[in-house]
Order: structure tokens, then C-alpha cells, then sequence
């Protein structure tokens, strides 16, 4: 007898052997599968980990920009807000009751228009401060902004048309009527600008909190305003 007639009798005949050759077959396959796996786990591995290395470069490089943005426009309010402060100041000076200067009526008058000039050049100065600033503000911030600049600037100019423009003060007849004019417009001035003047104000407040993050946007009563605006 054969030595492979010996074997097939000792384990069983041919279906043995078949099922023998069966089972190595699916190890074998289930071994290189396991290592396609592991190999691909591995790639992909391999690809997690460049992957949050580009997005941790990433997130920093946003982190960075966010942050010199928010400087860029925190230094934009500081701007905008001393330019106002100036205005104010001026503002003040010219619409405040100064019984004291008037007693000189010819000099009241000299002072009254030093300080209307100076009003006019603090608006355009505001106004271009404004626009050129206008990328680093929110739409809504940017509008209300320009809106207060804008009628600021025409009441200011409104008022030195109305008392100053062509005007030589040399040949002015009698000082105590100039005088009355002006006194009469400084009032109408003050009544004008007030309210702009402190939308104005708050609407910086208001942007410079949202920069610190203390206060929600749609809480400003000059954003609420200027929606109502639109929508009228």
C-alpha cells in the first residue's frame, strides 16, 4: 500500500483532507485581511495625525489674524471716540452759556466763530477718521456711525452758514445784534446735536463692549434705530 493510501486510511479518506485544505485556505485568507487592515488602520492613522497637525496650524493662524483684527478695530473705536471727545469739547465750548465772554460783545463774536471753524475742521476730520476705519466696523456699527458723523457735520455746517459765512466781521454795524444772531443759532446748534451726539457715543460704547465681549449686538438702541430706518 501506498504511504499516501496509509494517510488517507489513518485520517478518514478524501473529505478529510478536503476540509483540512478548506480551513487552512480561510486562515490564510483571514490572515492577509487582518494585515490589510492594520495596514490601512495604520494608514489612516498616519493621515489623522497630519490632518490635526494642518488644522492646529490652521486654528493658530485664524487665532492670530482674529486677534490683530480685533486690535486693528479696537484701535479704530479708540480713533473714532477721541475725535469725538475733540468735537464735544469744541461742541461745548461754542454752545455753552458764557455770559462772562458776552459782555465784550465784539470779542464773544471773534470767539464764537474761532470755535465754529474748529467745529467744521473737527467734522471733516471725524467724517474721513470714519471712513477710513469704515472695513473694521459691523455693517450696522458702520451705518449708525456715519449716520451721527454725517448729521453732526451738517449741523455744523448749517450753523456757520447761517452766521459766519461771508461775513466780515470789521463791517458788522452793531455787535450786540450780530451777537443776538449768533447766540440764537448756538442754541439751535446745541438742541440739534445732542441727540446725535450721543447716539453716536453709544454706538461706540457699544461696539467697543461686543469687541470685549460684554454685550450682544442687537441690545444697542443705534441698531435697533437703524434697522427701523431700513425698513421704513
Amino acid at each position: 500500500m501506498a504511504l499516501i493510501d496509509v494517510f488517507l486510511t489513518v485520517i478518514g479518506g478524501t473529505s478529510v483532507v478536503l476540509l483540512i485544505a478548506a480551513y487552512l485556505g480561510r486562515r490564510f485568507l483571514d490572515i492577509q485581511v487582518e494585515r490589510a487592515i492594520k495596514k490601512y488602520e495604520a494608514e489612516l492613522n498616519q493621515k489623522a495625525d497630519v490632518l490635526k497637525t494642518e488644522l492646529s496650524i490652521y486654528a493658530h493662524e485664524q487665532n492670530v489674524g482674529l486677534t490683530r483684527i480685533d486690535a486693528q478695530r479696537s484701535e479704530a473705536i479708540l480713533s473714532v471716540w477721541a475725535m469725538l471727545v475733540k468735537w464735544q469739547e469744541t461742541f461745548l465750548d461754542l454752545t455753552a452759556p458764557n455770559c462772562l465772554l458776552e459782555k465784550d460783545a465784539a470779542r464773544a463774536i471773534q470767539k464764537y466763530q474761532e470755535w465754529a471753524r474748529q467745529l467744521m475742521d473737527l467734522s471733516n476730520r471725524l467724517s474721513v477718521d470714519v471712513r477710513n476705519h469704515a472695513i473694521l466696523f459691523d455693517q450696522a456699527a458702520y451705518e449708525a456711525i456715519a449716520r451721527c458723523g454725517m448729521a453732526m457735520n451738517d449741523v455744523t455746517d448749517n450753523f456757520y452758514a447761517e452766521t459766519y459765512e461771508a461775513v466780515d466781521l470789521s463791517t458788522i454795524p452793531d455787535a450786540a445784534i450780530f451777537l443776538k444772531r449768533v447766540s440764537d443759532a448756538r442754541e439751535k446748534l446745541r438742541d440739534s446735536a445732542k441727540d446725535r451726539v450721543e447716539e453716536l457715543r453709544d454706538a461706540l460704547v457699544h461696539e467697543f463692549r461686543l469687541l470685549m465681549r460684554t454685550e450682544k449686538r442687537q441690545a444697542n438702541p443705534a441698531y435697533i434705530d437703524s434697522a427701523k430706518k431700513q425698513i421704513d
